[in-house]
């Protein structure tokens, strides 16, 4: 029988659970086009809490999907506000902080609906009128369905897509029948889109909307969030600039950049690196376990004993200039005196 694992209070956290209960995955319908969009995404996500890391994994090497983001939010309650209100749809392309976020979520029952009323158990103000906010907007979609609409979105009926009344209803009311005079069809109005003052208040973080984006159509998007089982501590430790990394300073744009950066370093111009093979990776964590950390002083002396190196370097440069320049100074006396002697032998053959 294995004994049970005990948390003692001293024990340091992992960093791969820091993240956990924080951290959602976002599907985007359809894919953002342009950066103006993928800001506006984010926007919506900012809506339900502070938002500590976003990305978009459209150019990711290792994780390329185009309508995929990661985010991770301030606290717990953000992260389950946002997955509760699942899935989302706003628009983007109108006039500044003007787009709109519908909520479809399904009908809840009485117990689900007095768990939520109890509202986070954090106890703070802001957290409180956020829930507050989040579940008025979860909870007009049903009353919509109450009279008679459904909704229906890329599998038949869904949690989200275009309001419309059935097939049947829609027939009565266009059909008059011979005993009742005919009435005038009302259609059902579109989805109940909640505006900007309906959800949480956005933080003072927001990034404001690009003047691009006002100008362009706008355009529907679906987000349909979840948790993410994503590792960041083992993904970022599998990125190409995670510990050193080789320059590839090929081409004419590393050669430009060479001669603009202050530090070579950040002269790397390439684009969407792979992920390091392990065999690299592993051949790298053996050097450094063996070289060990080298403390400020010792980093000082590296970069003494180089930079004494180019001197030197520098030194041994010159001197083979000055041996060139000599060297042709020479043959140019040289090629003089020759004319000159071949100058006089013409001259005494004439005399």
């Amino acid at each position: 029988m294995v004994a049970p694992r005990v948390a003692f209070a001293g024990q340091s956290i992992p960093a791969y659970a820091k993240t956990l209960g924080r951290d959602v995955h976002v599907k985007i319908y359809p894919r953002p086009r342009n950066l103006s969009e993928s800001r506006e995404v984010l926007r919506v996500l900012q809506q339900y809490g502070e938002v500590i890391m976003y990305k978009h994994l459209k150019h990711d090497p290792n994780l390329h999907a185009v309508n995929t983001a990661i985010a991770i939010y301030r606290n717990a309650n953000s992260a389950q506000s946002i997955i509760d209100a699942s899935p989302l749809r706003f628009e983007s392309g109108r006039a500044e902080l003007s787009s709109s976020v519908s909520q479809f979520a399904p009908s809840t029952s009485p117990s689900d609906e007095g768990e939520e009323a109890s509202g986070p158990q954090d106890g703070s103000d802001y957290n409180q009128e956020e829930f507050n906010d989040v579940n008025t907007a979860r909870q007009r979609p049903n009353e919509a369905s109450d009279n008679g609409a459904t909704f229906t979105g890329l599998g038949g009926a869904a949690r989200w897509g275009l309001m419309r009344s059935s097939t049947s209803t829609d027939e009565a009311a266009t059909s008059p029948s011979p005993s009742q005079p005919p009435k005038t069809f009302t259609p059902n109005p579109m989805p109940l889109r909640a505006s900007s003052a309906d959800l949480p208040n956005p933080l003072p973080s927001s990034l404001p909307t690009s003047t691009s984006s006002s100008l362009s159509p706008p355009r529907e998007f679906h987000l349909v969030i979840g948790r993410s089982v994503l590792n960041h501590h083992l993904y970022i430790r599998r990125q190409h600039y995670y510990g050193g990394f080789p320059l590839d300073l090929r081409g004419a744009m590393g050669d430009d950049l060479q001669a603009r950066v202050p530090v070579a370093g950040l002269a790397d111009c390439q684009f969407g690196k792979p992920e390091v093979p392990l065999r690299i990776r592993m051949k790298r964590l053996q050097e450094e376990n063996r070289r060990g950390w080298m403390s400020l002083g010792s980093l000082w002396k590296e970069g003494e004993r180089e930079r004494e190196g180019e001197r030197e370097g520098e030194k041994e440069r010159e001197k083979v200039r000055e041996l060139e320049e000599r060297k042709r100074a020479r043959e140019r006396e040289t090629d003089e005196n020759v004319s000159a002697d071949d100058g006089f032998r013409e001259l005494g053959l004439l005399s």
